[in-house]
């Protein structure tokens, strides 16, 4: 639960902050779909995109290696971390790929959503309201 929490907080400070993340950018195919971009434009967007959230993740590994958080309440943050990833990494493919796409719908809902809202408590609500309290992501 506190991790779709987590998860939640995270798409809320990219898509109020007007930040790209590569599963919210997948709706990019409705706009292809549309004929209104190219299949060019629409792999082009993915690659930077990805690359960039990809160079963003390792940024912030190296800022949390570098400033000992991993060591927190004697080491068991980084324990923790290790587990989650050791579990997510045992997933069987097709067990993996379609929590993937699950989880992929779920940002996508709350992207969507959230363009879709003129609220503004919405804007932060959307997005909290459909990402992963499930556990897919």
């Amino acid at each position: 639960m506190l991790g779709g929490l987590t998860f939640s907080l995270g798409l809320i400070l990219v898509v109020v902050a007007g930040a790209e993340q590569f599963t919210g950018n997948n709706l990019l195919v409705m706009a292809w779909a549309s004929y209104r971009i190219t299949t060019g434009e629409l792999v082009r967007n993915w690659v930077i995109v990805y690359l960039a959230n990809f160079l963003g993740a390792m940024g912030l590994v190296l800022l949390v290696f570098l400033s000992g958080h991993w060591q927190m309440e004697d080491g068991a943050v980084g324990t923790n971390a290790v587990t989650i990833a050791a579990a997510k990494a045992a997933l069987s493919f097709p067990e993996a790929f379609f929590k993937g796409i699950l989880c992929n719908i779920l940002v996508c809902l709350a992207v969507w959503l959230y363009q879709r809202s003129s609220l503004p408590a919405s804007s932060t609500a959307s997005p909290t309201c459909t990402s992963s309290p499930w556990g897919y992501c």
